[in-house]
Protein backbone atom coordinates (compact mmCIF):
# COMPACT_ATOMS: atom_id res chain seq x y z
CA UNK A 1 0.00 0.00 0.00
CA UNK A 2 1.07 3.27 -0.96
CA UNK A 3 0.53 6.38 1.02
CA UNK A 4 0.57 10.09 0.52
CA UNK A 5 0.66 13.00 2.68
CA UNK A 6 -0.39 16.65 2.17
CA UNK A 7 0.02 19.54 4.41
CA UNK A 8 0.44 16.20 7.06
CA UNK A 9 -2.30 14.65 6.75
CA UNK A 10 -3.20 11.79 4.17
CA UNK A 11 -4.54 12.61 1.05
CA UNK A 12 -3.74 9.69 -1.72
CA UNK A 13 -4.01 6.16 -1.04
CA UNK A 14 -3.13 2.98 -3.14
CA UNK A 15 -3.20 -0.50 -3.63
CA UNK A 16 -2.95 -2.44 -6.73
CA UNK A 17 -3.10 -5.96 -4.83
CA UNK A 18 -6.26 -5.00 -2.57
CA UNK A 19 -8.90 -7.49 -3.37
CA UNK A 20 -11.57 -7.21 -0.88
CA UNK A 21 -11.62 -4.21 1.76
CA UNK A 22 -12.48 -5.01 5.46
CA UNK A 23 -14.85 -3.01 6.99
CA UNK A 24 -14.53 0.29 8.11
CA UNK A 25 -11.81 0.58 6.07
CA UNK A 26 -10.42 3.82 5.49
CA UNK A 27 -14.23 5.06 7.02
CA UNK A 28 -14.08 8.66 7.60
CA UNK A 29 -10.58 9.38 6.19
CA UNK A 30 -11.91 13.10 6.14
CA UNK A 31 -8.46 14.14 4.03
CA UNK A 32 -8.09 11.46 1.37
CA UNK A 33 -8.81 13.34 -1.71
CA UNK A 34 -7.55 10.30 -4.13
CA UNK A 35 -7.55 6.43 -4.23
CA UNK A 36 -6.29 3.89 -6.05
CA UNK A 37 -7.56 0.05 -5.79
CA UNK A 38 -7.46 -1.16 -9.37
CA UNK A 39 -7.91 -5.04 -8.50
CA UNK A 40 -10.40 -4.19 -5.87
CA UNK A 41 -13.33 -6.54 -5.94
CA UNK A 42 -15.49 -6.43 -2.84
CA UNK A 43 -15.77 -3.81 0.27
CA UNK A 44 -17.33 -4.27 3.32
CA UNK A 45 -19.29 -1.80 5.45
CA UNK A 46 -18.17 1.92 5.80
CA UNK A 47 -15.68 1.78 2.91
CA UNK A 48 -14.89 5.09 2.08
CA UNK A 49 -17.29 6.70 4.47
CA UNK A 50 -17.22 10.79 4.46
CA UNK A 51 -14.32 10.66 1.85
CA UNK A 52 -13.87 14.03 0.72
CA UNK A 53 -13.31 12.53 -3.22
CA UNK A 54 -14.40 14.04 -5.97
CA UNK A 55 -13.78 11.32 -8.61
CA UNK A 56 -14.03 7.91 -7.93
CA UNK A 57 -12.71 4.62 -10.72
CA UNK A 58 -12.82 1.23 -8.97
CA UNK A 59 -12.25 -0.96 -12.64
CA UNK A 60 -13.10 -4.34 -11.32
CA UNK A 61 -15.29 -4.19 -7.90
CA UNK A 62 -18.26 -6.27 -8.02
CA UNK A 63 -19.87 -5.48 -4.71
CA UNK A 64 -20.83 -2.85 -1.94
CA UNK A 65 -21.58 -4.12 1.41
CA UNK A 66 -23.60 -0.92 3.66
CA UNK A 67 -22.85 2.09 3.81
CA UNK A 68 -19.84 2.57 0.85
CA UNK A 69 -18.94 5.95 -0.07
CA UNK A 70 -21.94 7.02 2.75
CA UNK A 71 -21.91 10.92 2.84
CA UNK A 72 -19.14 11.67 0.13
CA UNK A 73 -21.15 14.85 -0.34
CA UNK A 74 -18.10 16.22 -2.64
CA UNK A 75 -18.28 13.72 -5.12
CA UNK A 76 -18.49 14.87 -8.79
CA UNK A 77 -17.75 11.72 -11.14
CA UNK A 78 -18.39 7.83 -10.64
CA UNK A 79 -17.37 5.01 -12.59
CA UNK A 80 -17.75 1.47 -11.55
CA UNK A 81 -18.51 -0.59 -14.66
CA UNK A 82 -18.62 -4.38 -12.52
CA UNK A 83 -20.08 -3.26 -10.35
CA UNK A 84 -23.26 -5.65 -9.73
CA UNK A 85 -25.01 -4.64 -6.31
CA UNK A 86 -24.67 -2.68 -3.58
CA UNK A 87 -26.30 -2.81 0.04
CA UNK A 88 -28.21 0.05 1.92
CA UNK A 89 -26.92 3.52 2.07
CA UNK A 90 -24.03 3.58 -0.81
CA UNK A 91 -24.27 7.46 -2.19
CA UNK A 92 -26.78 8.45 -0.20
CA UNK A 93 -25.73 12.18 -0.16
CA UNK A 94 -23.59 12.92 -3.30
CA UNK A 95 -25.59 16.00 -3.88
CA UNK A 96 -22.34 17.36 -6.69
CA UNK A 97 -22.58 14.05 -8.52
CA UNK A 98 -23.11 15.17 -12.12
CA UNK A 99 -21.75 11.42 -13.68
CA UNK A 100 -21.90 8.31 -12.86
CA UNK A 101 -21.46 4.83 -14.95
CA UNK A 102 -23.16 1.70 -13.41
CA UNK A 103 -23.37 -0.82 -16.67
CA UNK A 104 -23.38 -4.24 -14.98
CA UNK A 105 -25.83 -2.95 -11.56
CA UNK A 106 -28.28 -5.59 -11.01
CA UNK A 107 -29.89 -4.60 -7.45
CA UNK A 108 -29.39 -1.62 -4.83
CA UNK A 109 -30.04 -1.70 -1.39
CA UNK A 110 -32.07 1.30 0.53
CA UNK A 111 -31.52 5.13 -0.13
CA UNK A 112 -29.07 4.17 -3.12
CA UNK A 113 -28.62 8.19 -4.77
CA UNK A 114 -31.33 9.31 -2.44
CA UNK A 115 -30.37 12.96 -2.61
CA UNK A 116 -28.70 14.23 -6.13
CA UNK A 117 -29.23 17.61 -7.56
CA UNK A 118 -27.34 17.56 -10.45
CA UNK A 119 -26.78 13.42 -11.89
CA UNK A 120 -28.20 13.80 -15.60
CA UNK A 121 -28.15 10.69 -18.59
CA UNK A 122 -29.30 8.36 -15.45
CA UNK A 123 -28.43 5.10 -17.16
CA UNK A 124 -29.29 1.66 -15.19
CA UNK A 125 -29.27 -0.70 -18.51
CA UNK A 126 -29.35 -4.18 -15.79
CA UNK A 127 -30.79 -2.56 -12.83
CA UNK A 128 -33.10 -5.29 -11.97
CA UNK A 129 -34.08 -4.51 -8.16
CA UNK A 130 -34.60 -1.43 -6.22
CA UNK A 131 -35.06 -0.60 -2.58
CA UNK A 132 -36.38 2.17 -0.65
CA UNK A 133 -35.70 5.54 -1.47
CA UNK A 134 -33.47 5.30 -4.74
CA UNK A 135 -33.10 8.30 -6.37
CA UNK A 136 -35.91 9.92 -3.94
CA UNK A 137 -34.66 13.48 -4.40
CA UNK A 138 -33.20 13.96 -8.14
CA UNK A 139 -33.68 17.46 -9.72
CA UNK A 140 -31.00 16.88 -12.86
CA UNK A 141 -32.21 14.56 -14.80
CA UNK A 142 -36.04 15.06 -17.50
CA UNK A 143 -36.15 11.66 -19.14
CA UNK A 144 -35.77 8.13 -17.35
CA UNK A 145 -35.80 4.44 -19.00
CA UNK A 146 -35.10 1.43 -17.35
CA UNK A 147 -35.06 -1.33 -19.18
CA UNK A 148 -34.81 -4.52 -16.75
CA UNK A 149 -36.30 -3.04 -13.21
CA UNK A 150 -39.08 -4.96 -12.56
CA UNK A 151 -39.53 -4.13 -8.51
CA UNK A 152 -38.73 -0.90 -6.57
CA UNK A 153 -38.93 0.21 -3.07
CA UNK A 154 -40.67 2.92 -1.24
CA UNK A 155 -40.35 6.77 -2.25
CA UNK A 156 -39.14 6.31 -5.94
CA UNK A 157 -38.38 9.36 -7.05
CA UNK A 158 -40.89 11.34 -4.41
CA UNK A 159 -39.76 14.63 -4.99
CA UNK A 160 -38.24 14.65 -8.03
CA UNK A 161 -40.82 17.33 -9.91
CA UNK A 162 -38.13 17.83 -13.17
CA UNK A 163 -38.70 14.71 -15.01
CA UNK A 164 -40.80 14.80 -17.57
CA UNK A 165 -41.36 10.80 -19.49
CA UNK A 166 -40.11 7.62 -17.98
CA UNK A 167 -40.11 4.03 -19.02
CA UNK A 168 -40.69 1.20 -17.03
CA UNK A 169 -40.82 -2.06 -19.88
CA UNK A 170 -40.73 -4.67 -17.03
CA UNK A 171 -41.70 -3.15 -13.71
CA UNK A 172 -44.09 -5.22 -12.19
CA UNK A 173 -44.55 -3.85 -8.31
CA UNK A 174 -44.07 -0.38 -6.82
CA UNK A 175 -43.69 0.81 -3.31
CA UNK A 176 -45.30 3.69 -1.55
CA UNK A 177 -45.18 7.01 -2.94
CA UNK A 178 -43.71 5.78 -6.52
CA UNK A 179 -42.98 9.41 -8.11
CA UNK A 180 -45.96 11.07 -5.97
CA UNK A 181 -45.13 14.56 -6.55
CA UNK A 182 -43.95 14.52 -10.53
CA UNK A 183 -46.07 17.57 -11.46
CA UNK A 184 -44.09 17.78 -14.94
CA UNK A 185 -44.62 13.95 -16.09
CA UNK A 186 -46.01 14.00 -19.31
CA UNK A 187 -45.68 10.58 -20.47
CA UNK A 188 -45.25 6.85 -18.67
CA UNK A 189 -45.12 3.58 -19.65
CA UNK A 190 -46.06 0.93 -17.57
CA UNK A 191 -46.83 -2.08 -19.54
CA UNK A 192 -46.20 -5.03 -17.27
CA UNK A 193 -47.26 -3.26 -13.29
CA UNK A 194 -49.06 -5.17 -11.66
CA UNK A 195 -49.62 -4.18 -8.19
CA UNK A 196 -48.88 -0.18 -6.78
CA UNK A 197 -48.91 0.93 -3.61
CA UNK A 198 -50.26 4.11 -1.87
CA UNK A 199 -48.87 7.54 -3.36
CA UNK A 200 -48.48 5.84 -7.24
CA UNK A 201 -47.94 9.42 -9.07
CA UNK A 202 -50.73 10.99 -6.63
CA UNK A 203 -50.05 14.37 -8.53
CA UNK A 204 -49.44 13.24 -11.78
CA UNK A 205 -53.42 11.63 -12.04
CA UNK A 206 -54.99 14.70 -12.17
CA UNK A 207 -53.35 16.30 -15.02
CA UNK A 208 -53.16 15.09 -18.44
CA UNK A 209 -50.84 12.40 -18.73
CA UNK A 210 -50.16 9.96 -21.67
CA UNK A 211 -49.93 6.86 -19.45
CA UNK A 212 -49.30 3.28 -20.59
CA UNK A 213 -50.14 0.88 -17.97
CA UNK A 214 -52.28 -2.60 -17.27
CA UNK A 215 -55.92 -2.64 -16.94
CA UNK A 216 -56.36 -4.89 -14.05
CA UNK A 217 -53.25 -2.97 -11.82
CA UNK A 218 -54.26 -3.86 -7.90
CA UNK A 219 -53.57 0.06 -6.83
CA UNK A 220 -54.50 0.65 -3.14
CA UNK A 221 -55.24 4.70 -4.17
CA UNK A 222 -58.79 3.03 -6.00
Amino acid sequence: MKLKLKNGRLSEVSDDTLIEANKKFLSEATYVEKVSFDNLRFAHDYFLSCAPLKHLRLPKVEEFSDHCLYNCIYIETVDLPKLRKTGSSCFPMSIKLSKANFPKLEEVGDYFLSINKELKNIDFPNLVKAGDYFLNANDGENKIFFPKLETVGDFFFTTSKCVEEVSFPELTSVGKNFMAVSTKLKKASFPKLEFAKEGFLTYSRDRPVDIEIKKDLIDVND
